[in-house]
């Protein structure tokens, strides 16, 4: 059962606005960046409150669903990645990726902040470590879909080395936007990412793109050892977990805050 299953019968299908501030504290962000994110997972588990607080630099305040904090993987293809105008970038873009993230308040304001970030591509994982904060790491990766199913395989090397993520999923039913003040719309609609760099110092990206529409998606995980990057034991069995076919999004340049 996903959060969307648990929504009253035809509210799933109402097209909902769009947060209020989403677009961050500045009143008019400039937008460095646009990529497209495809064929999104989104696995979510409801964890401790005091081991995920643990994580996070001084200056983010946990935000919690109704006493609970989440962590969240996400598994997407990364497409079209360019700057301004630009053509797509040769060898950092159409590549696999994997995320952690977790949901802060900085100074109120709700967002993400990622915790761990696979990619399989080496070029885009060198680029991003060098241009941007963001915690890159390589890791082979594969999707595909087959008879009605997606399957994902993240890291792993043979019975030593465990994936990452490794599982079938089963999308069911059709895509709506998520229902607004769920818990759907609580994990999904964020446009705020934080991240420390290498020497603890917070930044925080702005992210613009058209509401989330997904669909509720069954799960036959076989391996969900991207826990070993955070510390914190996931169960096989997601709490809730979506799936979208995308979104086209543009991404501010990293701020510095503090």
């Amino acid at each position: 059962m996903t959060a969307l299953d648990a929504q009253p019968a035809g509210n799933n299908t109402a097209q909902q606005p769009l947060p209020e501030g989403r677009i961050g504290q500045r009143q008019a962000p400039v937008w460095r960046w646009s990529q497209t994110w495809r064929n999104v997972l989104f696995l979510h588990w409801q964890v401790p409150t005091d081991r995920v607080r643990d994580l996070l630099p001084g200056e983010l305040e946990l935000d919690c669903w109704q006493g609970s904090a989440w962590v969240s993987a996400v598994a997407f293809q990364l497409a079209m990645v360019r700057l301004g105008r630009l053509p797509p970038i040769p060898w950092c873009t159409d590549f696999l990726e994997l995320n952690l993230r977790t949901y802060v308040r900085y100074h109120s304001r709700p967002g993400i902040c990622f915790l761990s970030m696979h990619a399989d591509s080496r070029a885009a994982v060198a680029a991003a470590r060098w241009l941007t904060p963001l915690p890159y790491r390589y890791a082979p990766m594969a999707c595909a879909r087959e008879r009605g199913q997606w399957r994902w395989r993240c890291g792993g090397a043979g019975a030593a080395q465990p994936a990452l993520l490794e599982g079938k999923f089963q999308v069911r039913g059709e895509a709506a936007p998520a229902v607004a003040d769920s818990l759907d719309a609580w994990l999904l609609e964020r446009y705020d990412a934080f991240v420390s760099n290498r020497r603890g110092a917070l930044s925080r990206m702005t992210v613009e793109h058209a509401p989330w529409r997904v669909s509720p998606v069954t799960c036959d995980i076989a391996s969900a050892r991207c826990e070993a990057s955070i510390g914190i034991p996931l169960s096989r069995v997601p709490s809730f977990s979506h799936f979208s076919t995308g979104v086209e999004a543009l991404l501010s340049p990293f701020e510095p805050l503090g």
